[in-house]
């Protein structure tokens, strides 16, 4: 069950926050979901609040909720939430009643959060981090506490975090392979800045990696936004998979194209053929409203991979062993009964390409950019340099747990099946092929 169902219900309202450092005080719109009290400059309902960046997100794992005295503030109706690792929010409510109703209902929810959530070890030790404005290397202290991975300049000034990063729906990945750094690895944020950083070892690596992951699984969102993720697609595979084409078949089209286009690239009126080979009939907007959900970069190229592995994964007539087969021998073209690391790579990648809409992606991309600019030159990265990284990741850990010898660099059909059936992906806003292969019977 997740420990998110049977949290006190959400709640929303204008309250007016002290600023950070100005310390002036301005109305803002606060929702209360879950485990996050995010506010935003607008009152918006919830459809809109779905697309919208908060301007700040407080986690309330490990926060406390009190009246202020009248010494510490001079507003009326005040409450405090008070974080020991982080700063102090100051939130005055338009009455009396409004304070107590919001002071009852984040009670409720930080008891439960700590009655509820499973402990995790945390963890403390020193990395090397990357500036998120003039991109140098720097030693800091790291504390691993709850949902939240705190950052300091030395371990003398824990009650100073120069910075923290909110592992909900984070995603962490090893990038040795990627930007070329030893034993380094980077957490993408919900805000989409990514935390590129370096142990001094690849055990102390793992050891951060497995951690952090552990921490984050406990407070996993709703399957909200997996259902929203594996539904962009739902409508135009569905009509392939009315075609009545068989697995076969599309295995033997697959091949086919392989051979027509040995690098997966394909433009407008490729698409258009293979949709012909698929039996699939629509009109010309539609079918080139599909090929822009697969256009990751606007290059009016796309890589056909995806097509056919989205046919077999929203086949709900196929369980998730079949599923799997099929995907393997869509990239065995040898019959070989292997596949090496550069092909599980690409697999992962078109399972990202078959559940997600880039435009939604890139959407979500500009308004990051947008806030970017007016704070700190933070990095992202594009959709396209982002699923390359957790496909990357996740073939090294699938590869880790499958061989006991690092120079192997080969995977069978029963290991590739048998491990991603139970193999531990990346809780992520990205890759839900784990969850969709479980629960599409």
């Amino acid at each position: 069950m997740n420990p998110n169902d049977n949290l006190p219900s959400t709640k929303t309202g204008w309250l007016t926050k002290q600023g950070g450092s100005r310390k002036n005080w301005r109305k803002r719109y606060f929702v209360l979901k879950n485990h996050e009290l995010s506010y935003y400059e607008k009152e918006m309902d919830f459809s809109e609040l779905k697309k919208a960046t908060p301007l700040g997100v407080i986690n309330l794992a490990h926060t406390s909720i009190k009246q202020t005295l009248p010494k510490e503030v001079s507003k009326k109706n005040c409450f405090k939430i008070e974080h020991p690792l982080s700063r102090t929010y100051f939130c005055s409510a338009s009455n009396e009643n409004q304070m107590n109703e919001w002071i009852s209902v984040l009670t409720q929810t930080i008891n439960y959060i700590q009655a509820t959530i499973p402990k995790h070890e945390e963890k403390n030790d020193w990395l090397t981090k990357q500036g998120g404005k003039h991109k140098s290397w720097k030693k800091r202290y790291f504390m691993l506490k709850y949902n939240t991975l705190y950052y300091f300049n030395s371990q003398s000034q824990l009650d100073k975090p120069l910075g923290q990063i909110n592992l909900v729906n984070a995603s962490i990945i090893m990038t040795d392979y990627t930007i070329n750094i030893p034993n380094s690895f980077a957490i993408l944020s919900k805000n989409r800045r990514t935390y590129i950083m370096y142990a001094n070892s690849a055990q102390e690596r793992d050891e951060w990696i497995t951690s952090i992951r552990q921490a984050r699984i406990c407070f996993i969102s709703s399957d909200e936004d997996i259902t929203k993720i594996t539904n962009t697609k739902t409508e135009e595979f569905a009509k392939i998979i009315e075609s009545k084409i068989s697995t076969d078949k599309i295995i033997e089209i697959s091949r086919e194209w392989a051979k027509k286009r040995p690098l997966g690239l394909c433009d407008f009126e490729d698409f258009l053929d293979i949709m012909k080979d698929l039996s699939f009939k629509s009109d010309t907007n539609n079918l080139q409203n599909f090929f822009g959900k697969f256009d990751f970069q606007g290059t009016r190229t796309i890589d056909h991979h995806p097509l056919f592995i989205g046919a077999i994964l929203f086949n709900n007539n196929l369980d998730p062993k079949q599923k799997l087969n099929i995907v393997f021998n869509l990239y065995d073209l040898n019959g070989t009964g292997n596949i090496d690391f550069k092909e599980l790579v690409s697999i992962f990648c078109s399972f990202d390409q078959a559940l997600i809409d880039p435009t939604e992606d890139q959407q979500q991309q500009q308004n990051q950019k947008k806030k970017s600019e007016k704070k700190m030159g933070n990095e992202t990265f594009d959709s396209t340099e982002t699923i390359s990284l957790f496909a990357t990741d996740n073939a090294c850990e699938l590869f880790k747990q499958t061989h006991k010898d690092p120079n192997k660099d080969k995977i069978t059909e029963n290991e590739f099946v048998s491990r991603l059936l139970f193999f531990h992906f990346g809780i992520s806003s990205r890759l839900k092929i784990g969850h969709f292969l479980k629960t599409q019977k």
